[in-house]
């Protein structure tokens, strides 16, 4: 009871000497990808605009899904109630600046494999690529049958910067949980480069800001006690429990917001998802650099 005591004052001290964000944040979810039965391939192709044209600034998509499934196959024989499920749903940019677009597809085929031979500019060659190989796995989960869906689309796009969220998702039938990760990213609009950690320049006030942020905005539904039990970091014993910015996935903005996203189980119990804050520009300008500055 003492240490939740000691737990609560610690985060409405944290609270209390962060600024507020200039906007309400709301939790991140992952999203809910549901099981396709389909039997046979279904391609879908259809364009969106996301941005009005405002100078020389035009970035669109063409949304690209793709269905396919088979039985699975034992012993030479066909499984039909065992199923093997691949999707995607890709927002594929659509931009006369080349650096733009080949660094959107060359990032997604870093998340999807290593094994595509072939220009992963010509998304939809890529996906039909991991589609094939998924289908034609033959490993433990393709005796058990098992679902695989991957996601990226595009969150926000301006003359400053564009943003993408990638997700996946993968359940096998004989696993008793499914395994569902996201992460974004932030490219600048003219040159293509992402935003990264190394634009940010860390010490112990972004530290707190950033804890601080964790509980005003992830954290608020929690009790002290539950948090107790879920936090693999102490905000009141700083010497034994250190916490630490990310260090898997890259800051992200998103809404003129920087944010700080945790991977499952790297602060805070699996159960608790991927913890993540935002932070305005007005808090961030002192621990940007130059490179960091020009994306707002």
């Amino acid at each position: 009871m003492k240490k939740s005591l000691l737990l609560l004052a610690a985060i409405a001290m944290l609270v209390g000497c962060g600024n507020k964000p200039a906007k309400q944040i709301q939790k991140v979810d992952t999203e809910t990808i549901t099981e396709s039965t389909t039997e046979s391939v279904i391609e879908d192709y259809s364009q969106e605009d996301f941005i009005e044209e405002e100078e020389n600034v035009r970035f669109t998509v063409e949304n690209y899904t793709l269905q396919d499934s088979r039985s699975t196959i034992e012993d030479g024989e066909e499984h039909p109630d065992n199923m093997i499920t691949f999707e995607c749903d890709i927002d594929i940019p659509v931009t006369d600046n080349e650096a733009l677009r080949d660094s959107i597809c060359y990032w997604l085929a870093s998340q999807i494999g290593s094994d595509f031979d072939g220009n992963p500019s010509d998304v939809k060659a890529m996906m039909s690529h991991y589609r094939d190989r998924s289908l034609d796995f033959e490993g433990d989960e393709g005796a058990e049958g098992y679902e695989l869906s991957y996601s990226m689309k595009l969150m926000e796009a301006n003359d400053r910067y564009v943003t993408y969220r990638f997700s996946q998702f993968f359940e096998s039938a004989g696993s008793p949980r499914a395994n569902q990760e996201y992460t974004y990213v932030t490219f600048d609009s003219s040159t293509g480069t992402r935003f990264t950690r190394q634009m940010i320049l860390v010490d112990e006030d972004l530290k707190q800001l950033v804890m601080a942020g964790l509980f005003e905005q992830y954290f608020k539904d929690w009790t002290p006690e539950d948090l107790m039990e879920l936090l693999f970091f102490d905000p009141t014993d700083s010497e034994d429990y250190v916490f630490f910015l990310p260090q898997y996935d890259e800051p992200w903005i998103l809404n003129d917001l920087i944010y700080f996203g945790y991977s499952e189980h790297e602060i805070a119990d699996r159960c608790t998802g991927q913890p993540n804050c935002g932070l305005p520009y007005s808090e961030m300008e002192p621990y940007l650099t130059e490179e960091g500055k020009s994306f707002f």
